[in-house]
């Protein structure tokens, strides 16, 4: 008789569990301690990431999934530096994420191009913003 066994219930093989020891030996790229983001609706204030604690070393791949509204694009723009978070840090390469930053960046979900621009005039806005930037 056939045992009814989830098709991923032997997918942490000894190879597997040997590799994320390895990547576990890496310095870290991003570490997320603690952290708490809220927004206010209504007077209410919805607690939309809690407690997250997270970990991710250098050339490890990772993806965040989840159903829509989860909280996915608040931790990215958090990361990024475009969001403020109320409780807990984000440190990218050691380095406290406190604002936007050069080292970072972020792929929109909706359009965020000047339409009067060239893709290559907006591609250098980014530098104009810089040069404007150091002298004030």
């Amino acid at each position: 008789m056939l045992k009814n066994i989830h098709p991923l219930a032997n997918w942490y093989t000894p190879e597997i569990k040997a590799r994320n020891e390895r990547i576990k030996k890496r310095p870290t790229a991003l570490t997320i301690t603690d952290l708490h983001k809220t927004f206010e609706h209504k007077g209410k204030k919805i607690n939309v990431l809690n407690s997250i604690d997270f970990t991710a070393y250098k050339r490890e791949f990772v993806c965040v999934v989840g159903p829509s509204g989860c909280g996915k694009s608040t931790l990215a723009r958090l990361i990024a530096g475009l969001e403020t978070h109320e409780v807990g840090a984000i440190h990218i390469d050691d380095e406290l994420v406190d604002g936007p930053g050069p080292d970072r960046g972020m792929v929109f979900q909706s359009y965020s191009l000047f339409p009067w621009m060239t893709v290559k005039q907006n591609g250098n806005l980014s530098k104009f913003a810089g040069m404007m930037d150091k002298r004030n």
